[in-house]
């Protein structure tokens, strides 16, 4: 036994997020049932829940938590069989820098069972990208035995694996990096791979990816495969011919100089549904000279870097496929681009157009551009951002003039904006640095009781406290009062287009989401609110690049 097959029997390790748990759960891949894993196993257990059909199991176990099913776990055998399906169905094997191995994390007993309710599986470092580029230089060895050590895992140990995601730059780049050969296929449906190679002094490539690339082929349907590489970094097996079940299909800084790859993924027989690509030279050419793939519906244009004459192939690729449901462009485009010939192509041309995300590279949306917006009514999904697309944002958003313009898109279900910014009519005195999300400053005129529980007004006033402990406490209830008060203000905000936008119910707004109850108007997700400044929750929502079932 291996030491990467001795850490997953005794030591898998769950990972942090739970899928069903989170908001958009429904994204999450879910676990195997009861009688996949445990096929002929004769239950014990005198616990209520196997009282009722197996194939209920997985119709309660998901709502309950991360600790309910940790506690479910310790009631007996059987329990912990039935926990596990959850607890272990999204694993993350961590590598050591010092000695390349899986670290010991949660504990978990040594039942053979366990890896086979694995489902997915993230591999990550614990080194920041560039220790780990230069460790690899020097400790070829090691890494070698490490990459073959968790394909030998995958291919012995996780039958049900359906997802692998490749978070560790640099492990794979040696040529002879001991391509997996335990079995003549590797039946994964969706592969993540996001890997940065060292610039060499001399020239090397490694036919990693064309030997996984062609274990997967058969099966597999969803490809996310994030560089940066260039095209003399990898060799692809000239003996793979299609990819016959890829749907969906992401290429993010993966330069190509020649169509060879594009042709691999999208030739002739291809049946991608979902296409998201950069702006590599290969993908001009896809641009400019590929006619309709009949089967797209999806496509995100990750077009950082693009010039004029890009966006003119761009623009000669939408013509061809006009029947597109999903436009996104990742990255900023100049307004009069977006006035005088995206939008009124699109009006002119899309009539299936359901879901849009666009980035104005101007500071604000103007009149023109939201009214030209407004004629795509067949819209259900509208994301849009504009100013600073970095940690600060710039684009203060005039939410009125936004409704007015796009009142008439009556079937719009979810609406986003990103990077908006708000101001506040602080006190004269109040500090001026930063922006309206590190700030955090509260209206002038504002009555901070109103904002807190009696217990944190309490704090807040820092009453028979040390001084320095009193000040500290009116810091963090203050921020907390700030919070509270920006979530009512959001909530009146998504409350104003939903009373315009009757099928809204999901929203994302001032770095929060929004989503209304059964009977009550629209609140934030989850308990306590919490803000995203990443946009996890948006991306996840509507991004086409991310992982998402298909």
């Amino acid at each position: 036994m291996n030491f990467l097959s001795y850490h997953l029997d005794q030591v898998l390790l769950p990972a942090d997020r739970s899928p069903l748990h989170d908001p958009m759960f429904k994204f999450g891949i879910p676990p195997l049932t009861f009688d996949r894993v445990h096929g002929g196993h004769n239950t014990t257990s005198g616990f209520p829940m196997f009282k009722i059909p197996i194939e209920l199991f997985a119709h309660v176990t998901r709502f309950l938590t991360r600790a309910d099913l940790k506690a479910l776990a310790l009631a007996d055998r059987d329990c912990f069989r039935l926990a596990a399906l959850s607890l272990f169905n999204d694993v993350q094997l961590e590598v050591c820098d010092s000695s390349y191995q899986c670290p010991i994390g949660g504990q978990a007993p040594s039942t053979a069972f366990v890896p086979h309710c694995v489902r997915q599986l993230t591999v990550s470092s614990r080194s920041n990208e560039g220790e780990l580029l230069a460790k690899s230089l020097t400790q070829e060895i090691p890494l070698q035995r490490l990459s073959r050590s968790i394909f030998g895992v995958i291919n012995s140990s996780l039958p049900n694996l359906h997802i692998l995601n490749w978070d560790c730059p640099g492990v794979l780049h040696e040529p002879d990096v001991g391509t997996p050969t335990v079995h003549n296929s590797l039946p994964l449906e969706t592969l993540s791979l996001e890997v940065s190679l060292p610039v060499r002094p001399q020239a090397q490539s490694t036919d990693f990816f064309g030997s996984l690339f062609c274990l997967v082929a058969p099966t597999l349907r969803q490809l996310i495969w994030t560089g940066p590489l260039r095209e003399d970094d990898f060799l692809i097996d000239s003996n793979i011919t299609a990819f016959p079940n890829l749907r969906s299909l992401t290429l993010d800084k993966i330069s190509c100089e020649s169509d060879r790859l594009l042709n691999l993924f999208l030739g002739k027989d291809t049946k991608v549904q979902s296409l998201s690509i950069d702006s590599s030279p290969s993908t001009r050419i896809l641009f400019r000279f590929r006619d309709n793939i009949p089967t797209l519906r999806q496509l995100c244009w990750i077009n950082r870097d693009a010039d004029d004459h890009f966006y003119r192939d761009f623009l000669t690729f939408l013509d061809k496929n006009s029947d597109l449901e999903t436009l996104q462009i990742e990255h900023p485009i100049f307004p009069t681009f977006m006035d005088q010939s995206l939008l009124p192509f699109l009006q002119q041309n899309f009539d299936y157009l359901t879901s849009l995300h666009l980035v104005s590279d101007a500071a604000e949306f103007p009149e023109q551009s939201l009214r030209a917006l407004a004629s795509l009514t067949t819209l259900r999904r509208l994301w849009l951002s504009a100013g600073n697309q970095g940690f600060r944002s710039t684009w203060e958003v005039d939410h009125t003039t936004i409704l007015q313009c796009l009142s008439p898109l009556h079937g719009l279900e979810i609406l986003a904006f990103s990077h908006d910014t708000y101001t506040t009519n602080v006190h004269p005195l109040a500090p001026r640095f930063g922006d309206y999300y590190s700030t955090k400053a509260l209206p002038a005129d504002l009555d901070v009781s109103k904002h807190l529980t009696h217990a944190e007004f309490e704090l807040y006033q820092g009453k028979d406290v040390e001084y320095n402990l009193g000040i500290t406490q009116q810091i963090t209830m203050r921020r907390l009062a700030w919070e509270n008060w920006h979530t009512e203000q959001m909530m009146e905000i998504a409350n104003a287009y939903a009373r315009t936008f009757r099928a809204l119910h999901w929203c994302f707004v001032g770095q929060l989401v929004l989503a209304p109850g059964e009977r009550t108007p629209f609140s934030t997700v989850g308990s306590p609110p919490e803000r995203e400044p990443c946009l996890s929750s948006l991306r996840k929502m509507m991004s086409i690049a991310h992982w998402r079932p298909i």
